[in-house]
């Protein structure tokens, strides 16, 4: 959509269910503990099969590509040059929730 024109190239969105999300700027609280749960799954997953992505899409299915705050998934970064990882490739996705906790509980943990 942002190659269309439809959406602005710094339109901060996620597709949930088919429905375009207006998603909040991360405040410093949430960015600061991200990256905590961040430096924390890269110590533990480097030079494994695994690596980690933060806020990164993940396509689940066709009406889905939310982006969680960090999450782990298999292979490397350069494995994902021509598409985004799916679900299938996901072994934990962590979001951190202040302002969107109910969005968080209620439709992006049941994907």
């Amino acid at each position: 959509m942002v190659e269309l024109g439809l959406l602005a190239p710094e339109s901060h969105v996620q597709l949930i269910d088919g429905e375009i999300l207006q998603m909040a700027p991360p405040g410093a609280p949430h960015s600061t503990a991200a990256g905590h749960v961040q430096d924390a799954l890269h110590a533990i997953f480097q030079g494994t099969a695994f690596h980690v992505r933060v806020q990164q899409p993940i396509l689940i299915g066709d009406h889905s590509v939310p982006e969680p705050d960090v999450a782990v998934v298999k292979g490397q970064r350069p494995d994902y040059r021509d598409a985004h990882p799916a679900a299938s490739d996901v072994v934990l996705a962590v979001e951190v929730s202040d302002t969107s906790i109910e969005l968080d509980r209620r439709r992006k943990a049941r994907l």
